[in-house]
């Protein structure tokens, strides 16, 4: 094969630029040692040794995923990480990083701060008979009904009827 395959020469701003098929530029290394690749930089293995930043609004630092900025101190963003086992996401407000819901070492996901409700106000399905789901209240104002089809159990499984309000005993 003739001609020029490929080049590497320098500028005056003190670049390095690799060029292949000729004239392309695949690669600059900067004065700064900044590199930009000018296609896909494929590797088995990637690894930043301080921070991944991704000119999409995403960054990863210190084990933490953050969405919607090149940054951690940006807010209206998310981050997500492990914390001991569990696994956080996080939202930033007024400076302020608030835990939004766990899932914690046995999998249970708690809602740390917002309420769990239905798009719009559409009725959901929360299972069948061969999946059930727990509700739990503390003491204080429900702000709500619960709609049953069949019956609610106390927690010493005692059924109400006919409109019984149970207590923690059933009666």
């Amino acid at each position: 094969t003739t001609g020029d395959l490929a080049d590497i020469y320098a500028n005056n701003a003190k670049s390095l630029i690799f060029r292949t098929n000729g004239a392309v530029t695949a690669l600059t290394l900067d004065g700064s040692q900044n590199a930009t690749f000018v296609n896909t930089a494929t590797a088995t293995k990637f690894r930043a040794t301080s921070q991944l930043v991704s000119a999409d609004n995403m960054f990863m630092a210190g084990g933490q995923f953050y969405l919607g900025a090149e940054d951690s101190n940006t807010d209206d963003t998310y981050r997500m990480y492990p914390s001991s086992g569990a696994f956080l996401l996080q939202s930033r407000e007024s400076g302020t990083w608030t835990t939004r819901f766990t899932i914690d070492t046995s999998g249970n996901v708690e809602i740390n701060t917002g309420q769990l409700k239905p798009q719009g106000n559409n009725t959901q399905s929360l299972g069948n008979t061969a999946r059930r789901w727990n509700f739990y209240a503390n003491t204080g104002d429900f702000g709500g009904s619960i709609y049953a089809r069949g019956g609610i159990k106390d927690d010493g499984g005692d059924f109400g009827t006919s409109g019984q309000v149970l207590t923690t005993n059933g009666t």
